[in-house]
C-alpha cells in the first residue's frame, strides 16, 4: 500500500511539473497553433475549416484537462477496487480452510491448486511488469538526458506509469515528449529523432523483451501472452488489455490443476536438468 501511494505521488509530481509549464506558455502555444491555422488555410487544406471553428489553443487544454478529469474517475475506481482487494484478502485463511472440509476431495484439490498456482504466478507477472517498467523508464529517462528533452526525469516517470497500460500507455509516453519538444522548443527534426527513438525502446521492451521474460518466468509461451492481450484488448477495449494475462495464468493454473500437472521447482528442476544432461551423453 504504501509503494502504491509513493509511485502515485511522484506520477502526480510529474505530471503537475508539466502541466505548469504547458499552462506558463498558453500563449506561446497559442500563436503557435494560430500560425499553423493560418499555413494550412492558405494551401487550401479541408483541415484548416475544422482548425478555423476551434481557433484558439484553449480547446486543446479543455481537451486535456478533461483526459485529466477522466484518469483521476479511473484512479478513484481503483482505489475502490483495491479496498474490495484488501477486503477479500482478510477472508483467504478463512476461504482455504472451507475448501479443504469439503466432501468432493477432487474438486477441492484443484480448486486449491489453480488458486495458489494462479496466485504465485499474477505475483511473478507484477514483478516482471514493474521490473520492465523500471527499464524503461530508465531509458526513456536516459535518453530524453543526452538528447536534451526538458524534464528528463518526469518523462521517465509518465512513461514507468503509463507502460502499466497496455498499447495505451506506451502510445501517449512516446507521442507525449514528441509534441512537447515540438511546442516547446520549436524543433521539428528533433520532435521527429524523439518520436522514432521512443516508439523503438517501447516496441523492443514492450512487445519483444518483456513477453519472453514473463513466458520464462510463468512457462507460458510468448506468442500466447501477446494473443491474449491482443483478443481481450479487441474484445473490452483498454480495460481487456489489463486483464489479458491475468486470464491466460488463470486458465493456464487450473488447466494445469485439472490435468493434474505439476511444474518442477527447486531440487525437482535440477534433477530434471541432471536427468537430461544424463540422456544427452549417453545419446552421444
Amino acid at each position: 500500500m504504501a509503494v502504491i501511494l509513493v509511485l502515485g505521488s511522484v506520477t502526480i509530481w510529474a505530471f503537475g511539473t508539466i502541466w505548469q509549464t504547458v499552462i506558463a506558455n498558453v500563449a506561446r502555444y497559442q500563436m503557435l497553433y494560430q500560425g499553423a491555422a493560418d499555413w494550412l488555410e492558405e494551401r487550401g487544406f479541408v483541415v484548416a475549416a475544422f482548425w478555423a471553428d476551434n481557433n484558439s489553443f484553449l480547446w486543446i487544454i479543455r481537451f486535456i484537462q478533461q483526459i485529466a478529469a477522466r484518469m483521476g474517475q479511473t484512479m478513484s475506481f481503483c482505489v475502490v477496487v483495491l479496498a474490495y482487494v484488501l477486503t477479500g484478502l482478510v477472508e483467504t485463511g478463512a476461504a482455504k480452510k472451507r475448501l479443504e472440509e469439503l466432501e468432493t476431495r477432487p474438486l477441492a484439490r484443484i480448486v486449491l491448486a489453480g488458486c495458489g498456482e494462479s496466485a504465485r504466478k499474477l505475483r511473478w507477472y507484477l514483478w516482471v511488469r514493474m521490473i520492465m517498467s523500471f527499464i524503461t523508464a530508465a531509458t526513456i529517462t536516459a535518453f530524453a538526458f543526452f538528447a536534451g528533452i526538458p524534464f528528463p526525469m518526469e518523462w521517465g516517470i509518465i512513461g514507468f506509469t503509463l507502460n502499466f497500460i497496455p498499447f495505451l500507455g506506451p502510445l501517449i509516453a512516446t507521442t507525449s515528449p514528441s509534441l512537447f519538444v515540438l511546442a516547446q522548443l520549436g524543433n521539428a527534426g528533433l520532435a521527429v529523432f524523439a518520436f522514432l527513438c521512443l516508439t523503438t525502446i517501447q516496441f523492443l521492451l514492450g512487445s519483444y523483451v518483456e513477453p519472453k521474460i514473463s513466458g520464462g518466468a510463468l512457462h507460458i509461451s510468448p506468442f500466447v501472452i501477446l494473443l491474449s492481450i491482443f483478443l481481450w484488448t479487441f474484445l473490452w477495449g483498454v480495460y481487456g488489455a489489463f486483464i489479458g494475462v491475468p486470464i491466460a495464468i488463470v486458465v493456464a493454473s487450473f488447466s494445469r490443476a485439472m490435468l493434474g500437472i505439476s511444474e518442477p521447482t527447486g531440487e525437482n528442476k535440477l534433477a530434471v536438468a541432471s536427468k537430461e544432461n544424463v540422456i544427452s551423453s549417453t545419446s552421444v
